[in-house]
């Protein structure tokens, strides 16, 4: 559902390019931009500015685009760890990343064996087609499978599911599977959350959460559980995402595990609906309230906990 595409900032050095693609990029298509190199966007600006027939407004518009915050270009990016040789051409250094790790292609206006040629590109390419929904068995590798490349890209993961459970084993199954997936990540994520409700015992979800977990949270590494209050006549906490700081995936049958051949249906979010899930999960949320925030911590031995807010 998440792909990565290299794509060569001479692709869209001019205006209509530049709308075509840039407008078919982001989680909610499940095409990712890959920010290779880190600098790409002064990349594609450099190529721009060497464009004769580009307008000022039209190259003014891009730097906007490209660097306006309010406008979220880089959500539209996967960050990577790709080494990029800066004495070379964009086209070689893609090819050689993609013998190490492959993208899911490379866009070029340079026609060769190792990428897909700009103008070939329609709707109904295979390497440009992709499902954004889709059934996947609830066992917790397909699980694991399908959320991996989120854990990979993103700093911010934040679990929305009010049935969680750490005491029962289709729950604690799954989430040891995510965070070792989590973990394993050569990046140290800002935000790792569970969101859920307050239908467990405070002292009971603790006891279950630090017996059941305390092999597979590292040490200096922390995941904080918020626990929230369905406010009378408010918004049912029943939803499941994943959420991301680019976007995020409905799980309709939640994070946990199910029974052998049981399926769940999964689809990525439209920008809008991501954006009010987003803001529903936050400390100022005006949809929930916050009964107690838990940060559990890796230490050598055991779980520490904390509870940092309680209402």
């Amino acid at each position: 559902m998440i792909l990565e595409f290299a794509l060569d900032p001479e692709v869209i050095s001019n205006w209509k390019d530049f709308n075509r693609f840039t407008s078919q990029f982001g989680c909610e298509t499940g095409r990712m931009i890959s920010r290779f190199p880190k600098k790409w966007k002064k990349l594609v600006y450099d190529c721009c500015q060497t464009n004769t027939d580009l307008t000022p407004i039209k190259l003014k518009r891009i730097e906007e685009i490209l660097h306006n915050d309010d406008l979220d270009f880089d959500k539209k990016f996967v960050r990577n760890h790709r080494d990029y040789n800066s004495n070379t051409d964009w086209i070689t250094n893609a090819i050689a990343s993609n013998r190490i790790k492959e993208f899911h292609a490379i866009i070029s206006n340079t026609k060769n064996d190792g990428s897909l040629y700009a103008d070939d590109i329609d709707e109904f390419h295979e390497k440009w087609k992709n499902s954004t929904s889709k059934a996947i068995k609830r066992t917790v590798n397909d699980l694991g499978s399908c959320f991996k490349p989120f854990f990979e890209m993103s700093n911010q993961l934040l679990i929305m599911d009010s049935h969680f459970d750490p005491g029962t084993p289709r729950y604690f199954r799954a989430f040891r599977k995510y965070f070792e997936l989590i973990f394993s990540v050569s990046r140290d994520h800002q935000r790792i959350e569970i969101h859920t409700s307050d239908k467990i015992e405070a002292n009971h979800f603790i006891t279950e959460f630090k017996k059941n977990f305390f092999r597979y949270i590292p040490v200096n590494k922390k995941i904080d559980v918020i626990r929230w209050v369905r406010l009378e006549d408010g918004e049912n906490q029943h939803p499941r995402y994943l959420l991301t700081e680019f976007g995020g995936i409905n799980v309709d049958y939640g994070f946990d595990e199910g029974v052998p051949n049981e399926t769940t249906d999964v689809s990525l979010l439209g920008h809008t609906l991501y954006k009010q899930r987003w803001e529903n999960i936050q400390e100022n949320s005006t949809v929930y309230r916050i009964k107690e925030k838990i940060t559990f911590a890796g230490t050598i031995n055991s779980l520490e906990h904390q509870v940092t807010i309680q209402n």
